[in-house]
């Protein structure tokens, strides 16, 4: 009879020698609810980027299509029930206070990123635009990176698979 020494030494062996199989486009298709939005600053630390509690949608399509919002936790109302008649510091608030796109996704395996191609953006900058983000899916949850804004803080998006 083997002693179990013998046994466990390959066993332990083929199991690290496992990898996770790669990410298909169809483990993103979906609804996703986001559950964190920060950034992490140069040093390691990180701050929240939409409040506490930011809410948001992700939503990609077995086609390849996608949308994104993302909203701050807290967002006053414009002061007037118009929007059109908002102040400038309430139009700079809203702005600076949602990220919304829509347009395509793709997946490259081969490097490890979601690529946004953006057709319309709240940002208009955006319009047009193809973004790389380096991204992890875990089980249920998605998360990816942003490239460092001008200050050296990266944005980080983490989404909750919807039940």
């Amino acid at each position: 009879m083997p002693q179990p020494q013998s046994i466990l030494l390959p066993l332990l062996l083929s199991t690290a020698c496992v990898q996770a199989a790669p990410v298909q486009f169809h483990d993103l298709v979906g609804v996703w609810n986001m559950s964190a939005a920060y950034r992490l600053h140069p040093d390691g630390t990180q701050a929240d980027d939409y409040g506490p509690a930011p809410r948001g949608l992700l939503i990609v399509t077995p086609d390849g299509r996608y949308c994104v919002q993302i909203y701050h936790t807290e967002r006053p109302p414009f002061t007037s029930k118009d929007y059109r008649n908002a102040t400038p510091a309430e139009y700079q608030r809203a702005m600076l206070t949602a990220s919304t796109h829509f347009g395509t996704l793709k997946l490259d395996q081969e490097r490890h990123l979601l690529v946004f191609h953006i057709t319309g953006a709240l940002n208009a900058g955006w319009d047009g635009s193809v973004q790389e983000r380096p991204f992890e899916l875990k089980g249920d949850t998605l998360s990816w990176r942003v490239p460092p804004r001008p200050d050296g803080d990266t944005p980080v998006s983490v989404w909750k698979r919807s039940p």
